[in-house]
C-alpha cells in the first residue's frame, strides 16, 4: 500500500471517490441524473484550483491500482476553492436547486471526501488516508481537521470516533443535516 500525491492522470478515480463519499454507486453511474456527476467532477478533479483538484488530494495505491482517496484542504479556502464549482456549473447551464452552505471552517483542515472502492475495503486504506490528511495539517500547521459524516452512514462514524474524532455539532450541506466532527492535530 502506496499513499501518495494525486496527479492529474487521478482525476478519474477522483471523481469516483468524491462520487462514492456522497453516495453514489458508481457501478451504474447511467443512473445517476444529478449535475453532479462523474463528468463534472472529474473535471474539476483536473483543475488546480478546486475542492476537488488533484492537487488538494492523497491517493492509497495497491498493486499499481487507485484503490481509494481523499480529498482534503484548508477550510479557510472554501471560497476561494468552490468558484471553481459553480464555474463548471455555470458553463454547463446547471442552476442548483438546493442552497450550498458552509462545509467547514477556518482554523480546520477539512476532509471534503474520502473513499475506498469496494474491493479494497477493510484493509485499513482509511485510515492511511485520514492519517496522511493529518499528517497535511501538522505540515500547514493547522490545529483542527474536521469533517462531515452522514448520520445514514453509521460505519464511517464509527471509524472516525476511533480514530479520535468528536461531534461537534450538526450541519447542513445541500439540505441534508449531517454530523460535524473534529479532532485536535498535535
Amino acid at each position: 500500500m502506496i499513499i501518495r500525491e494525486a496527479t492529474k492522470n487521478d482525476s478519474g478515480a477522483i471523481a469516483n471517490v468524491v462520487l462514492l463519499a456522497i453516495g453514489v454507486d458508481i457501478e451504474h453511474l447511467e443512473l445517476h441524473t444529478s449535475p453532479f456527476n462523474y463528468e463534472l467532477v472529474k473535471a474539476l478533479a483536473e483543475r488546480e484550483d478546486s475542492q476537488y483538484s488533484y492537487e488538494n488530494c492523497y491517493v492509497c495505491e495497491v498493486d499499481g491500482n487507485v484503490a481509494g482517496a481523499v480529498c482534503c484542504y484548508d477550510g479557510a479556502r472554501l471560497y476561494e476553492l468552490r468558484k471553481a464549482l459553480l464555474e463548471e456549473l455555470q458553463r454547463r447551464g446547471v442552476k442548483l436547486d438546493k442552497k450550498i452552505t458552509d462545509e467547514c471552517e477556518s482554523g480546520e483542515f477539512y476532509i471534503d471526501s474520502i473513499a475506498v472502492f469496494k474491493e479494497y475495503r477493510g484493509k485499513g486504506i482509511a485510515k492511511a488516508l485520514i492519517a496522511r490528511a493529518e499528517e497535511r495539517s501538522r505540515e500547514l500547521e493547522i490545529p483542527v481537521l474536521g469533517l462531515l459524516v452522514d448520520d445514514e452512514n453509521p460505519n464511517a462514524a464509527k471509524l472516525y470516533t476511533s480514530l479520535g474524532f468528536r461531534s461537534i455539532n450538526i450541519r447542513e450541506f445541500m439540505e441534508i443535516p449531517m454530523t460535524h466532527m473534529q479532532k485536535a492535530v498535535k
